[in-house]
């Protein structure tokens, strides 16, 4: 599936012009229109989350992009969190508090994700990600037709 093109789920603003608009019309319906369910579709055993089968790579850091994402993988997408090889996100040591080395902070936000490390300074990790279906087959971006 290379060369597939997926848009971001969540709405996009643009620094270099107020003319951007959201990615889809009407993604949040007003709460009055909403029934409370409560969790009735996902307390059965074996019944599927909604975005379960999308997958999702997380090239964000520090707090809006990662917190994004973590309701992608809340809600069934399969997240795979792209860290800088060695040291990793800069949250990892974000604290007090830690739980073991790892700060709570992270691990909270980057809950239900995987992680892998690539060095996107070098041309070979920027091809891993660009180019490499195996490592993901779809590609999220955040699309604005009037940056590109």
């Amino acid at each position: 599936m290379a060369g597939v093109r997926v848009t971001a789920l969540i709405g996009h603003t643009c620094n270099r012009t107020l003319r951007c608009k959201p990615l889809f019309r009407d993604p949040w319906r007003p709460l009055s229109q909403l029934r409370n369910r409560g969790n009735q579709d996902l307390e059965q055993p074996g019944s599927m989350r909604p975005l379960e089968g999308v997958k999702i790579l997380d090239l964000t850091r520090v707090l809006a992009g990662p917190f994004a994402t973590m309701i992608l993988a809340d809600l069934g997408a399969e997240v795979i969190k792209v860290e800088k090889p060695g040291s990793g996100d800069d949250t990892r040591t974000w604290g007090p508090p830690f739980v073991g080395t790892e700060s709570a902070y992270f691990l909270s936000i980057n809950r239900n994700k995987k992680s892998i490390a690539v060095n996107l300074k070098h041309p070979k990790g920027t091809k891993i990600i660009r180019e490499n279906p195996a490592v993901l087959p779809f590609r999220l971006w955040y699309s604005c037709t009037e940056c590109g």
